[in-house]
């Protein structure tokens, strides 16, 4: 692991200010987990063992986990409607879209058409009878765009009507407690152990040059409510009411180390833990959903299967295998069934999307593994 070890190290180079955490597993057992540079440079604390940061959208690779388990059990179907689970939904040209459709980033409610205020933000209740009341913004299923904050409610909704449980409860159940990784939503997300998160290039230094980029940027901020880069130094995701309002979209804590033992999980034994078995894999990491979005703007794009990102362009993985999610600023989280891999990448220092720093980790980490 020596070259991979020095590709986290020349990444935290390029993190002036900032700091990170890299975790590898293979088969089960976790053979690097390092950590380096600051955790809070106001205070110049540095990162250590226990430092967890947030993980904006490597979030939604988790919620995706969650879906599945309950594909497998048989309480969830995918090609269902959403308004099997939950009627309300079925408004405002809404009734013909599927669970699959949310996954993939088809339903056509990236943004809403009128500005959400940072109280709705903080208010599950008041973001689902918004997004009860929005109409699509393009035809379900007939397109996708990323939906950068929505898909956590849009997810997390049928999960609560498909359990009974909130999203955060299921974090805890399933990750926190189940498999005793480092990762959390809500309330335990709000840990004093948490790096504060700042952005060294932003990938908004200019105004909206297009329609389509207006748009994407009404995706992250909901029209306000978020700043554009999803972080100030006392707003967004490094305020404690935004992490206690359990977004599921962007709003998981987690170390390296519990983020890559998730993805551990997903495709092998760890810690007595499988997550998903190999059908279930085969079946939803197929891909969705590629090529130019809806909103279209300039290339390479992700791919997507069923809420996982797969390997592309825009985003290398480790084999054309892995099936994971990336979140702002360089964060990344994902597993390969190939080699048995589950990889855990964060930074609290946010880069824009010429960032290399995990992608040069996961090169080292393929040369280690090819060679």
């Amino acid at each position: 692991m020596a070259p991979v070890l020095r590709a986290f190290e020349q990444a935290i180079d390029a993190s002036p200010g900032g700091g990170g955490a890299v975790a590898i597993y293979i088969d089960g057992d976790c053979v690097l987990d390092a950590w380096s540079g600051l955790a809070d440079r106001r205070h110049d604390r540095p990162w250590a063992a226990e430092t967890a940061s947030v993980v904006f959208s490597c979030t939604k690779g988790l919620l995706a986990i969650l879906t599945h388990r309950l594909v497998e059990r048989g309480l969830l179907d995918l090609d269902a409607t959403v308004a099997t689970y939950w009627p309300e939904f079925m408004t405002a040209g809404k009734a013909k879209i599927s669970v699959s459709d949310l996954l993939t980033h088809r339903a056509g409610l990236a943004a809403f058409d009128t500005s959400v205020t940072f109280e709705e933000l903080l208010d599950w209740e008041r973001m689902i009878t918004r997004l009860e009341a929005q109409k699509p913004l393009w035809t379900p299923g007939s397109a996708h765009s990323y939906h950068a904050i929505t898909y956590g409610w849009l997810i997390g909704e049928v999960l609560r009507r498909v359990t009974g449980e909130t999203v955060d409860a299921l974090f805890d159940d399933i990750f926190s407690q189940g498999l005793g990784a480092e990762v959390a939503l809500g309330a335990a997300a709000a840990t004093p152990n948490r790096a504060h998160v700042e952005v060294g290039r932003s990938s908004f230094a200019h105004e909206p040059r297009s329609e389509n980029e207006h748009w994407e940027r009404l995706t992250l901020t909901l029209g306000g409510a978020l700043p554009v880069d999803l972080v100030g130094e006392r707003a967004g995701f490094n305020r404690d009411d935004v992490l206690v309002a359990g977004i599921p979209s962007a709003g998981g804590v987690a170390t390296a180390r519990g983020l890559a033992k998730v993805w551990s999980a997903t495709v092998r034994t760890t810690d007595g833990v499988r997550l998903l078995d190999d059908a279930t894999i085969a079946e939803q990491t197929r891909p969705q959903s590629e090529g130019q979005p809806y909103f279209a703007v300039p290339g390479p794009w992700p791919r997507w299967a069923s809420g996982y990102m797969l390997t592309s362009d825009r985003r290398p993985l480790l084999s054309a295998q892995s099936f994971g999610h990336d979140g702002a600023g360089g964060q990344l989280g994902f597993a390969d069934p190939k080699y048995g891999v589950g990889f855990g990448f964060v930074t609290n220092w946010l880069s824009d999307s010429r960032d290399q720093r995990a992608n040069s980790i996961v090169h080292a980490l393929r040369s280690v593994l090819e060679g």
